[in-house]
């Protein structure tokens, strides 16, 4: 949207619809129209008209995809975070410590091979 501002003309994003809820508090759908979207959302004017004219088709996700795709993007985080969940050990088993690694020597034949 361009503003005619004193100090020139300006433009600026107008909001059409602030947090619009699709699913409540237990996880079910409720009576949100979805998400419409146009390419036209995404991109200038000029291009839209350039490449689609008067073809820029909607495109439409019902609140009950929405709700799908949000359950099951929720489920997948849940089991990839039970993957990188720590092993605890509990504490009356102790851990054995690494024997030492004896110091690396280089011999001469070494030496040649890297210099």
């Amino acid at each position: 949207m361009v503003i005619h501002a004193s100090t020139g003309d300006e433009l600026r994003v107008e909001i059409e619809v602030k947090d619009e809820v699709f699913r409540d508090a237990s996880g079910n759908t409720t009576n949100s129209p979805g998400l419409h979207l146009h390419l036209r959302d995404f991109a200038h004017e000029e291009l839209v008209q350039e490449q689609l004219g008067n073809q820029d088709e909607e495109i439409h996700i019902s609140s009950q995809q929405l709700c799908q795709f949000l359950d099951a993007a929720e489920r997948r985080v849940r089991l990839q975070s039970g993957l990188l969940t720590r092993n605890i050990i509990p504490p009356s088993i102790t851990k054995r410590r690494r024997s030492e690694t004896p110091p690396e020597e280089i011999g001469s034949e070494d030496e040649v091979r890297y210099n």
